[in-house]
C-alpha cells in the first residue's frame, strides 16, 4: 500500500455525521457493511471513538466499488470512472505484465480475478479506495486496486511501478483474511511491494542515501506483527529531523520504503528457496514471527541487526 502509493495515506480523524448519505443502501450491501464494522468493533477491542473515522470510509468504499464503472474493452478487469477513458487504456496494456511480475515474485497465480478501478476525479478516488484521502498515488483495499488521477496526469510515468506495487499487495490480501493480512507487519508488506515493483514507492531516495540515513540512527522499527490502527505506514525508531535531505513527509515515507525494501532484499539474496517458501507459507495464513524464526533462524529484529551489520562491513 503505498502511502503515497498506499502511500501515505492520511486518513481523516473526523466526518459529517452526514456520511451515509453517500451509500447505496442494497441490502446485500448493508448487510456486508455491518458485517465488516462489527468484526472491527471486535477485533479493535470496542475502541469505538477511535474505530468509527476508519469505518466511514470502508463503509464508503464497500458502496463505491470500482466494479460498477465502466470496463476498458477487452479487458474487464480494468474499470474507469467517465473522463479516466485513455489513462485506463494505459493502465490495462500494462496489467499483464505486471500481473506476470507480482506471480512470479511470489510464487503462485492470484487467488481472485485482478480488479482495477481507475479515477478522474480525486473525490471519487477517495471514496472508492477505503482511505476517504486523495493523496496516495493508489490503493489495495480488500484485493481490489485504486488508481489516483494523478497517474493520469503529471505522475504518469509512475504507473506502472504504482500498479505492480498495489498488485503485490492485492495479491497478498487475496490470500489471507482481512485480520491476518492487518497482522503483517508494514515493514514486511510494503518493502515486498518495493522490490516487486522494482522501486515503486520509495523512488528518489537510493541505497546510499538510505544506508547513510540508517548509520546517522534513522532506521526503521522492525515490528514482529502489524496494527489494525495503522496497515500502511512504516515508522521509525528516530525520525530524521527537519532540515535534513530528508525534511518533508513524503521522501520520509519514501526512506522509509527503501530501508524496508533493501532488509528484504536482503533476507532474499541470503536464501532464495528460504524466502520464497517463507512467502508461501505467509500466504497459507501460518503466523509470521515464528515463521520468520523457523526459516531465517532468527526473529526480525536480530535480522535486521544482522542485515544493519552487513551494510557496514560492506561500507568499510
Amino acid at each position: 500500500m503505498y502511502a503515497s502509493n498506499c502511500f501515505y495515506r492520511d486518513i481523516a480523524t473526523a466526518g459529517s455525521a452526514r456520511w451515509f448519505e453517500d451509500i447505496d443502501m442494497k441490502p446485500a450491501r448493508l448487510m456486508k457493511i455491518a458485517a465488516l464494522s462489527a468484526s472491527a468493533l471486535l477485533l479493535t477491542g470496542g475502541g469505538v471513538v477511535a474505530s468509527i473515522p476508519a469505518l466511514r470510509h470502508i463503509a464508503v468504499a464497500l458502496a463505491h466499488d470500482p466494479a460498477s464503472l465502466s470496463p476498458v474493452p477487452g479487458d474487464p478487469r480494468v474499470r474507469f470512472e467517465e473522463g479516466a477513458e485513455n489513462c485506463a487504456f494505459g493502465v490495462a496494456a500494462l496489467l499483464p505484465r505486471a500481473v506476470a511480475v507480482v506471480e512470479a515474485a511470489h510464487g503462485r497465480p492470484f487467488r481472485h480475478d485482478v480488479n482495477v478501478g481507475v479515477f478522474a476525479s480525486p473525490e471519487s478516488y477517495a471514496s472508492s479506495n477505503g482511505l476517504g484521502a486523495s493523496k496516495p498515488s493508489g490503493v489495495s483495499f480488500l484485493g481490489r486496486v485504486t488508481l489516483s488521477p494523478t497517474l493520469c496526469g503529471p505522475d504518469r510515468d509512475r504507473m506502472g511501478a504504482v500498479l505492480t506495487h498495489e498488485l503485490s499487495h492485492a495479491h497478498l490480501q487475496g490470500w489471507l483474511s482481512p485480520l491476518a493480512f492487518a497482522r503483517l507487519p508494514s515493514w514486511f508488506n510494503e518493502g515486498l511491494a518495493v522490490i516487486v515493483s522494482d522501486g515503486g514507492g520509495a523512488e528518489g531516495v537510493s541505497e546510499q542515501a538510505a544506508r547513510e540515513a540508517i548509520a546517522d540512527g534513522y532506521a526503521i522499527a522492525i515490528a514482529n506483527e502489524g496494527s489494525l490502527f495503522n496497515l500502511t505506514a512504516v515508522n521509525f525508531v528516530k525520525e530524521p529531523p527537519h532540515g535534513s535531505f530528508f525534511e518533508t513527509r513524503l521522501s520520509v515515507y519514501r526512506l522509509a520504503y527503501r530501508e524496508a525494501a533493501m532488509f528484504v532484499a536482503w533476507l532474499r539474496r541470503r536464501d532464495a528457496a528460504a524466502f520464497a517458501d517463507f512467502l508461501q507459507r505467509i500466504e497459507e495464513g501460518e503466523p509470521f514471527a515464528a515463521t520468520f524464526e523457523e526459516k531465517f533462524g532468527a526473529g526480525p529484529r536480530r535480522s535486521w541487526e544482522a542485515f544493519v551489520s552487513d551494510l557496514g562491513d560492506r561500507a568499510d
